[in-house]
């Protein structure tokens, strides 16, 4: 099995934890993506999540070419489409991952198939 999808928006990088009053925190830019992609995903994959091993390819479209590391990007959607589109990113044993720029439709298109 093979699914597209594809998520709008700017790809936010997953960023460190930060240290707050309350104890640790993620920032908040990098909650809202995930949260956005998390409603996205919920709004296309109508199904339970996949099982058993996965390949996954990501291609990001950014709205500027700010530096940024793909690994972070990656880790932010891995995250925001665990329990929906699988049910662990450790099921994830094959990834591939590019950044590209497009200002006029940002986005991820995310590819999944099962090994």
């Amino acid at each position: 099995m093979r699914v597209k999808l594809w998520f709008s928006g700017n790809p936010i990088p997953k960023g460190r934890p930060r240290l707050g009053l309350r104890g640790v925190y993620t920032r908040a830019s990098t909650k809202e993506w995930e949260e956005t992609v998390g409603w996205q995903c919920r709004d296309q994959w109508k199904r339970k999540p996949l099982l058993g091993p996965l390949g996954i390819e990501f291609i990001f479209y950014r709205e500027n070419r700010r530096k940024v590391d793909l690994d972070n990007l990656e880790k932010s959607m891995l995250d925001a489409l665990e329990g929906i589109l699988y049910e662990n990113d450790s099921q994830i044993k094959k990834k591939s991952g590019e950044i590209r720029h497009s200002k006029e439709h940002p986005g991820v298109e995310v590819e999944i198939w099962t090994l």
